[in-house]
């Protein structure tokens, strides 16, 4: 557990049940290449983890 993890603490994007959204054709640019699918994959994970 790292430093910063309270024990019984909330889910985050380094725990081990939240998984990465890879974008395999995106550059550096991925807001703007891909905004609605950034912008649902956001909503998926505020809803999954608060």
């Amino acid at each position: 557990m790292g430093a910063h993890r309270q024990p019984g603490g909330r889910e985050t994007a380094g725990s081990s049940t939240a998984r990465p959204r890879l974008y395999p054709d995106a550059s550096h640019a991925v807001n703007g290449e891909y905004p609605d699918r950034l912008r649902d994959d956001i909503a998926d994970f505020v809803m999954r983890y608060r």
